[in-house]
């Protein structure tokens, strides 16, 4: 082959392979082709600070109507807890107070009523509407992305929203007894340049975080628009509830189709919502790996304590 073609063909590949690797390891918020101006930090953001009970800040701003900071008294056992938290340098846009969170957890436990034995998951309430705790950290959007988060492995790299919620989990009545989703105003670093995290959840753990924005093709992508009068699921309801599956402990190991090169979900169907991109039609397809299954000395979703049966 010609060296005059080498040589040029060598040199493009070159300049690609370094823009892949500036944009997956360096430049994160690399979406913003065309910054109009430099991002300024707020004076409260105190990135370096390393205690992080004193993680909590009010602003004003966030004080709204029908807006609660803390947890409110349970009215039972086995909760579902919900929190929306926001990064100091991100704007609200108000999520716990406006029906978006509502609507999406209304639709998920239509849909869990439908597709189980006329059972729904114990979700946290206050009256008649949904307890969401909203929290406003002192920590900026690039302090939670100097990694990516690994929440099923034993190290350091576990999710900074995980253990922000544990260093502050005074302000949440019977913490130990709940299992928590947190929707985080943000997104997490990207690990591939083709894929994006909108979710994570340590297998049988306490807290999972669901990505309200993305790094990947707009800023939107992982908050969808509700649909009413569905009998599947959207996106952001599946993986709201996939999350939450892996904090119950489900699918257990004993499953008859749980061989996938995780261990974390089932293969049977790309429709069932603990498939590995997450499904919407089926709980547990053909019942037989973690909801009403005949599996003897396995545990099944639908003896869980999260859940009540009307």
């Amino acid at each position: 082959m010609n060296r005059y073609f080498i040589i040029p063909v060598s040199i493009f590949f070159f300049i690609l392979i370094y823009f892949v690797l500036y944009f997956q390891f360096y430049d994160d918020e690399w979406k913003y082709f065309f910054k109009p101006e430099k991002k300024i930090t707020p004076e409260y953001c105190k990135d370096n600070s390393q205690d992080l009970k004193k993680t909590i800040i009010n602003l004003n701003i966030d004080k709204q109507l029908n807006r609660y900071f803390i947890d409110n008294k349970d009215n039972d056992k086995k909760l579902v807890h919900l929190i929306y938290l926001v990064p100091c340098d991100q704007l609200s846009r108000n999520f716990d107070i406006n029906n978006k969170i509502e609507k999406t957890i209304f639709n998920i436990n239509e849909w869990f009523f439908k597709n189980s034995d006329k059972q729904k998951i114990k979700f946290d309430y206050k009256d008649d509407f949904l307890d969401i705790t909203f929290i406003r950290v002192n920590k900026s959007l690039n302090w939670f992305n100097t990694f990516n988060s690994i929440q099923n492995k034993s190290d350091d790299n576990a999710s900074r929203v995980e253990k922000i919620i544990y260093a502050n989990k005074n302000i949440f009545n019977n913490f130990d007894d709940k299992k928590f989703i947190v929707f985080f105003e943000g997104w997490e670093k990207r690990k591939s340049f083709f894929h994006t995290t909108c979710g994570r959840a340590r297998y049988d753990g306490q807290v999972a975080v669901i990505y309200t924005n993305s790094d990947f093709k707009n800023k939107d992508t992982c908050s969808v628009i509700i649909e009413k009068d569905r009998d599947e699921l959207g996106s952001e309801e599946q993986l709201i509830i996939h999350e939450l599956l892996h904090l119950l402990g489900f699918p257990n190991k004993c499953s008859t189709n749980n061989v996938s090169e995780d261990q974390f979900h089932v293969n049977d169907s790309a429709d069932d919502i603990l498939f590995k991109f997450s499904g919407g039609k089926y709980l547990d397809f053909n019942n037989d790996d973690y909801y009403n299954h005949s599996i003897a000395n396995c545990l099944d979703l639908k003896d869980s304590k999260y859940l009540i049966t009307y």
